[in-house]
């Protein structure tokens, strides 16, 4: 089973962020979710607030939503 998905961050000004990733923590309009690999297809907004990326080696990238 795969251990990391392709993700990107698309604003209307580009794509400040394309990669593959191990995990999401992101802020939602009914609080904070988590996103795996092997999640289901999911497109949402986000509300204003930190977003946490973990990429493939391990780091952590810290994006303000707001």
């Amino acid at each position: 089973m795969e251990s990391s998905f392709y993700f990107e961050i698309i604003t209307p000004k580009g794509k400040p962020y394309v990669a593959k990733v191990k995990s999401l923590i992101v802020p939602g309009e009914k609080g904070r979710f988590g996103v795996l690999a092997n999640h289901p297809a999911l497109i949402t907004t986000c509300t204003p607030g930190k977003l946490k990326i973990r990429e493939e080696l391990d780091n952590e990238l810290w994006f303000n939503t707001g």
